[in-house]
């Protein structure tokens, strides 16, 4: 069986290779995109503080009212609180999930993941930032991106290793 590490360098590679032959519109997903997907739609995800809430957007956010997740590997780096602690980093390969809610509350609108692999050419501050409709069908915003819409509100003061959820739920 495939490592993690193996699969994302593969998914990298096939990346590399479609951009360079067909060109890549920046919201057009891409071979890591589809892996991206595949990782956010794990039934191994665990909710924020163990609860599956809904959290209201604070500040100037453009999210949506949201429920956040982990994977096993973002999980395990959090405190007894449920919180990344100060100063400390998520490990490669963690996923932080916020899957946004339309105003009723109960359909999903989008799957916002970060998923941290500072190895690869598409991430900004050690992330892949992208945004999926909620089926994963349509890249709305694609790691291709490079988090050009998302890294500079995330690089804001307060922030844990480029998450803000921490400080503000």
């Amino acid at each position: 069986m495939l490592s993690t590490q193996k699969i994302i360098v593969i998914a990298t590679i096939a990346l590399s290779a479609s951009s360079v032959f067909y060109g890549c519109a920046k919201d057009e997903k891409t071979p890591l995109d589809e892996w991206l997907i595949e990782e956010s739609l794990r039934n191994d995800l665990v909710y924020y503080k163990g609860q599956d809430q809904l959290l209201d957007p604070k500040g100037s956010s453009p999210h949506p009212h949201f429920k956040l997740l982990f994977n096993p590997k973002a999980a395990s780096v959090l405190d007894a609180s449920g919180k990344l602690p100060i100063g400390a980093s998520f490990p490669d390969s963690s996923l932080v999930l916020k899957v946004t809610y339309k105003p009723n509350g109960e359909d999903i609108k989008e799957l916002v993941p970060m998923y941290k692999l500072s190895t690869s050419e598409y991430s900004e501050n050690g992330w892949l930032w992208a945004k999926y409709s909620p089926t994963g069908s349509k890249a709305l915003y694609s790691v291709s991106n490079k988090g050009d819409k998302c890294a500079s509100c995330h690089s804001s003061s307060g922030n844990r290793d480029f998450t803000l959820a921490f400080d503000l739920h």
